[in-house]
């Protein structure tokens, strides 16, 4: 039996009867479920407490917070102080890149009531996003628009979590970086460094900071800005991981190729794979009859997660087999594309 006829066996003997019709894929929040590292800053205490933290910044948002009325609940919201850093750690999903916005980081940031035109209370932190935990990148920013930043744009917590533009926060698109897929989120506040660039910061003698920002000052300048207050991290895009599949380091185990998502699919998903070593990869699609139609990757890649889009268009419906080669490994998957 040729290469082809064996794999068109395979294919065919874990056919399913196919359903009238593909649902279009559904996003599903997740939002972190574990804080691997910190470091609270200065002039704040707020939701620091044992009693209420890490547990106030996993999950969702607080759904009480509205654009003109900012989340106060220390059992929802961190204040990280002037300069505090926080990592969040994706334990039982990865994020990983799709099109629009992958993920979304929500602050307590507000419309102020005063003022004309309106403008956000913002007290910005950078964003850096990791496969592993150890080596991060950063998203880059626009210093005066603060484009880039989380802690910026106010939050909606009545709004639909899958469409930033519904639920407010901050997004952000793991391909502005040509990434693939992600586990950590790391942010950093840099409200004091920012907002007060090119004026004069002093210490107040309580542990606080007295800031003379130029004249005229950062167009987001407040005099009462204090330090970025996490709410949530949110992940849109996910795939599940096998909780197998991770050591207690956050490194990989071995070698696996996971079930697409959506699956049934139209007309893309997303397939994504762990490599427990750095290794020439190929990932192929091959259709019922044994023939090849797309070749989604061939080139070395690195340890840990990975995903790619498998993009259907042109291909009629039916099942499809994927194939993912990594050095002497080899790993299969049926995927089924409905029209």
């Amino acid at each position: 039996m040729s290469r082809f006829a064996r794999l068109a066996a395979l294919l065919g003997a874990c056919l399913v009867p196919t359903v009238a019709a593909a649902q279009p894929p559904t996003l599903q929040p997740v939002g972190a479920d574990a804080v691997t590292a910190f470091r609270f800053g200065r002039n704040t205490t707020f939701g620091q407490s044992p009693t209420v933290f890490p547990a106030n910044v996993l999950g969702l948002p607080d759904p009480a917070a509205r654009p003109t009325i900012a989340s106060t609940d220390p059992m929802q919201i961190c204040a990280l102080g002037e300069g505090g850093t926080i990592t969040l750690r994706f334990t039982r999903h990865a994020i990983i890149d799709r099109p629009g916005a992958d993920f979304t980081v929500f602050e307590n940031a507000f419309y102020r009531a005063f003022g004309s035109p309106p403008r956000a209370y913002a007290e910005p932190a950078t964003v850096e996003v990791s496969r592993d935990g150890e080596h991060f990148v950063r998203f880059p920013y626009d210093p005066v628009t603060l484009s880039g930043l989380a802690g910026v744009t106010p939050v909606d917590g009545s709004g639909d979590l899958t469409n930033p533009a519904m639920s407010g926060g901050d997004a952000f698109d793991l391909a502005t970086l040509g990434i693939d897929s992600v586990r950590f989120v790391r942010l950093t506040d840099i409200t004091a460094k920012l907002l007060c660039s090119g004026g004069a910061l002093s210490d107040d003698g309580a542990g606080g900071f007295t800031c003379r920002p130029t004249n005229p000052p950062h167009p987001y300048y407040d005099f009462t800005v204090n330090g970025f207050d996490l709410d949530a991290v949110v992940a849109l895009h996910t795939v599940a991981l096998d909780p197998t599949a991770v050591r207690a380091d956050n490194r990989p185990t071995g070698f696996r190729l996971l079930d697409a998502a959506p699956n049934p699919f139209n007309p893309t998903t997303a397939i994504s794979y762990q490599l427990s070593a750095i290794s020439q990869v190929n990932l192929q699609v091959f259709d019922a009859l044994g023939r090849q139609v797309r070749t989604l990757v061939d080139e070395t890649q690195s340890a840990g997660l990975h995903s790619v889009p498998f993009d259907a268009v042109g291909l009629p419906s039916g099942a499809y087999l994927v194939r993912l080669t990594a050095g002497r490994e080899i790993a299969t998957r049926r995927v089924t594309l409905l029209r």
